[in-house]
């Protein structure tokens, strides 16, 4: 099996970011994101949990390449209330 990536770049890629629901969290990602992919370049959409305690952040990009999508795990396991990233 090849090391390589299997995924094509450019292509549209999604980031799901679970936290605790705060709107500091929501603005955090969505700052990272931002300066990753650009305010045009951007779709978020989010879900909070049943008790309202947990939200979940859905962006969907253009990722470039690897070392962006590293760079953003990166940066957003070190956002505050953070506890999940997929």
């Amino acid at each position: 099996m090849s090391d390589e990536a299997r995924i094509e770049f450019p292509c549209e890629y999604p980031v799901k970011v679970f936290g605790l629901n705060t709107q500091m969290l929501r603005a955090s990602v969505t700052t990272i994101f931002v300066e990753e992919a650009g305010a045009g370049g951007i779709a978020v959409s989010e879900r909070v949990s049943r008790e309202g305690t947990y939200v979940s952040v859905t962006v969907t990009f253009e990722a470039r390449g690897v070392e962006q999508l590293q760079r953003l795990h990166e940066k957003l396991k070190a956002v505050a209330g953070v506890r999940m990233i997929l």
